[in-house]
């Protein structure tokens, strides 16, 4: 269910489709239906087997029902996981333990599901919930819990959410708490008491029909996408231009964190092939470089600019807008490149591929030292002679590297509303 089916996708017909990366008109971007995903990044584990996770989330509009989102990247069997919901609450108590709890269901009212396996655990199977009538109030506060029982399972999907824990301090608006207690509380609401706040669990996102218009927005990338900076808990450009735009204009924005460590860009593609016709965000902020393929080269350059093209069209099967952005350099040192001249001008050719698109975010000019091809670019830093480091480790931004970027992403996503 959602606000624009198979066949009702407005504005594309009779469009011109001529030159070879598609030509994609934009739709009307926002809808009644908000994605908010904590984390796509998520691993098999047997930590919380036979315990409750437990998520309270802020979403970005009242909402009248949900319908959780579950990922799973085990390649055993998942069974029995139940799950419920509750609106209300409050951040001094967030287990919500006595509020009005709804069971959910699946496939039509089951009330368990057992999970997809997956045939890859960096490619998970998404799993949807049935759509369970929840009716928010002017807090907008979700809680939503799940639990795997320990009898016959020997696996579960685990997120975790440490890199990017400080979303729940920079952004009081758009909160979420994470708990976890042995015990089915599911079933058993009342008895949750578990007083320490984690950064792992079950809980993955949840989609939901909004009382007004949401803007839903998803990052695919590697580390750099997904917030894992030159220290831990840094918010990386895309959720910081997200916040910006929601705080300057006050519209609702959600936002879907499909960064996933250490992939390489054919993964990154594998995941938004999948996720993007079944979940159909209003648009779809995509990393077409990643240092994780490897040193670039001709070959690589010509795969990334295809998989870019390939994107660009699963984008476009749903209507969805692609904010493509350039690729970062990666340096040795404070002061030296990683690539040579020639292998850096590869990933400055994927960087031009997508500067000529519509809505081009180019972080790369704003962190790097050059953007001519001919000389490898390497990232600002002190000991270079600029007056910020934009990176320490040398490979990911730092708060400050992921800041320069944010105001271009924002611009990008202002054109949507």
């Amino acid at each position: 269910m959602g606000a624009f089916e198979d066949g009702e996708l407005v504005g594309l017909q009779g469009q011109d489709f001529d030159d070879d990366l598609i030509k994609i008109p934009r739709r009307q971007a926002r809808s009644n239906i908000g994605t908010r995903i904590l984390m796509q990044r998520c691993a098999a584990s047997a930590t919380l087997l036979g315990a409750t996770s437990h998520v309270m989330m802020r979403l970005a509009q009242k909402f009248d029902a949900v319908r959780l989102v579950v990922f799973n990247p085990c390649a055993s069997a998942v069974t029995a996981m139940k799950a419920s919901v509750s609106a209300g609450g409050s951040t001094a108590a967030p287990l919500n333990s006595g509020g009005a709890w709804k069971g959910v269901t699946w496939a039509g009212g089951a009330g368990t599901v057992n999970l997809p396996l997956t045939a890859d655990a960096q490619n998970p199977s998404i799993t949807l919930s049935d759509w369970i009538d929840v009716e928010g109030d002017d807090s907008r506060l979700l809680s939503v819990r799940i639990y795997v029982p320990a009898g016959g399972n020997v696996e579960h999907p685990i997120h975790s959410a440490s890199v990017v824990a400080a979303n729940m301090e920079n952004y009081p608006d758009r909160e979420w708490i994470m708990k976890n207690q042995v015990g089915d509380f599911v079933g058993a609401p009342a008895g949750m008491n578990s007083a320490g706040s984690i950064n792992v669990g079950m809980v993955a996102g949840v989609q939901y029909m909004a009382r007004g218009e949401v803007l839903s927005v998803f990052g695919f990338g590697d580390s750099i996408m997904q917030g894992f900076g030159s220290a831990s808990g840094v918010d990386s450009h895309a959720l910081k231009g997200v916040a910006s735009v929601a705080g300057e204009t006050g519209a609702a924005i959600e936002f879907a964190n499909m960064g996933w460590q250490s992939q390489t860009t054919a993964q990154t593609l594998a995941r938004l092939s999948a996720a993007v016709p079944l979940l159909k965000p209003h648009a779809v902020i995509y990393a077409a470089f990643s240092p994780n393929d490897g040193d670039p080269d001709a070959a690589k350059a010509a795969a990334q600019k295809a998989r870019l093209a390939r994107a660009r069209a699963a984008c476009a099967d749903v209507g969805a807008t692609l904010v493509p952005v350039t690729g970062l350099p990666v340096n040795v040192s404070a002061v030296a490149s990683k690539y040579s001249d020639g292998a850096d001008d590869m990933r400055k050719s994927v960087n031009d591929v997508v500067r000529a698109l519509d809505n081009a975010v180019d972080i790369d000019v704003e962190v790097a030292d050059t953007t001519r091809p001919g000389k490898a670019s390497r990232f600002r830093t002190v000991a270079a002679g600029f007056p910020v480091d934009y990176t320490t480790d040398f490979l990911h931004p730092t708060d400050a590297g992921y800041a320069a970027g944010a105001p271009k992403i924002a611009r990008a996503l202002r054109k949507l509303l």
